[in-house]
């Protein structure tokens, strides 16, 4: 069942990974879209204002064009306010509407000075011709430009997208200008609306893939789920399957020394129970002994006595006082049978129940006092699964009726048990004996019938 628990675990640790695993690939494609959109964006920005520079200035272009060939079927001989002509030519440019956002000039052909800027009508460019107004200078020369150019000009911190044509009959040269701002301005809705849809589609995008990739992976632990579930099932049933037909063994290797001792009963069962007993007692102040550890004890406690199986009879089953050679010989059962499990654990390796199997075996006749057998172990060096084995073994062979002895009672062995803590028991294994006595006293009267009948 420790082995079910440790794969819950690990596949409860993997779905944890698997969630971590979507939040950092949303987190990826978040900052993947973002930056996208952001250098897309960029480069619609760039991309739509060149184009709406170009077209701007073949706009002013094909105005400008369309202005001088208007002013020279006027058939004018100069621009000069004072003059008919110059009348004329301001009353056309008065009511001349230049498209949208552009401005309309008239200037000296050779030095570029304003020709009657009061008069004509002011469509933005009113500081920059201003400002020039009687420089010495050219004013397209101010910027990147020059008289005959049309382009861009930089003027003041300030783009203007400009187209010239000269008027060869007036001597004057007419300006069609747009300021880059105002075109900006005029831009900046589209590429306001593009940034939001831009930033909306990535959004969106973003969380369709967390939403999708959320389903798939509900989806997906909802399968993985099933199957777990399904390999749970599997391992429990094998588990159960191992467990029992280990239970199995073990209860055949127990009957197998029992055999050999008729009068001994049901014994081995006894002892299993009174060592449940004392293991759940003892696990209130001792972190070791867990429950599992206390099924261990008490499944492994059926074969302290295995040993017994290489054990003459004439001295196993001697109903008179063993002599020192005969003593010898039985105290050898803890090492035979200790020695036969630790042949299963070179090959098996090394587990849990074969360890406390082979701990109960070897140290279940030790003393707490150091005057046992095999080994002369004392105190703590003597595991604790031995030490509540040996005195659930002692009780048990107190209380139980033998050819040779009768059953003591359950008070007169209590008495016994108690006047071997420290010496022959481990106090603490005592302490539970004394705390659960009653228990003991159940267990007993419940088997007494069976040798008493």
């Amino acid at each position: 069942m420790r082995v079910v628990r440790s794969y819950d675990a690990c596949v409860a640790r993997q779905i944890k990974n698997r969630w971590v695993l979507v939040g950092l690939v949303a987190a990826g494609q978040l900052v993947i879209l973002l930056v996208g959109s952001v250098w897309l964006i960029s480069w619609l920005d760039a991309t739509i204002s060149d184009a709406v520079r170009d077209r701007v200035l073949l706009i002013a272009s094909s105005e400008v064009d369309r202005l001088a060939t208007a002013i020279d079927q006027l058939d004018l001989e100069s621009a000069d306010p004072e003059s008919a002509d110059g009348n004329r030519l301001q009353a056309f440019l008065d009511n001349y509407v230049p498209p949208r956002g552009g401005s309309v000039y008239l200037v000296h052909a050779e030095d570029g000075t304003p020709i009657g800027l009061q008069a004509w009508r002011d469509r933005g460019l009113t500081d920059l011709v201003v400002q020039h107004a009687g420089s010495e200078q050219p004013m397209l020369a101010l910027g990147r430009g020059t008289m005959a150019d049309s382009g861009v000009v930089n003027a003041d911190d300030t783009d203007w997208f400009i187209a010239t044509r000269v008027l060869n009959d007036v001597d004057a040269r007419l300006l069609f200008v747009h300021r880059e701002r105002d075109v900006r301005a005029d831009v900046a809705p589209v590429i306001g609306t593009m940034r939001a849809v831009t930033f909306l589609i990535a959004g969106v995008v973003v969380l369709s893939s967390i939403v999708l990739t959320t389903i798939i992976m509900r989806r997906y632990e909802n399968r993985l789920a099933h199957v777990n579930s399904n390999l749970h099932k599997l391992v429990d049933m094998r588990t159960r399957a191992l467990l029992k037909s280990r239970s199995a063994v073990i209860e055949g290797l127990a009957k197998l020394a029992e055999s050999r001792d008729d009068e001994t009963g049901q014994h081995l069962e006894r002892i299993k129970k009174y060592v449940r007993v004392l293991g759940e007692h003892l696990a209130v102040a001792h972190p070791e002994v867990t429950p599992e550890f206390v099924d261990t004890m008490e499944e492994t406690s059926a074969l302290h006595d295995i040993g017994k199986v290489g054990i003459p009879d004439a001295v196993l089953l001697s109903t008179g006082k063993l002599s020192a050679d005969e003593r010898t010989i039985i105290e050898k059962h803890p090492l035979i049978g200790g020695d036969t499990i630790l042949a299963v654990r070179r090959q098996w390796g090394d587990d849990e129940f074969l360890v406390t199997a082979c701990e109960i075996i070897f140290a279940h006749h030790e003393r707490w006092d150091g005057a046992g057998y095999p080994f002369g172990l004392a105190g703590d060096m003597i595991p604790i699964a031995a030490r509540v084995v040996a005195l659930a073994d002692v009780y048990d062979a107190l209380t139980s009726r033998r050819s040779y002895k009768d059953a003591l009672s359950h008070d007169d062995a209590r008495d016994i048990i108690l006047q071997g803590a420290g010496s022959h028991f481990d106090p603490d294994v005592v302490a539970a004996f004394e705390a659960r006595d009653d228990d003991f006293r159940r267990i007993r009267d419940r088997y007494a019938k069976d040798w008493e009948s």
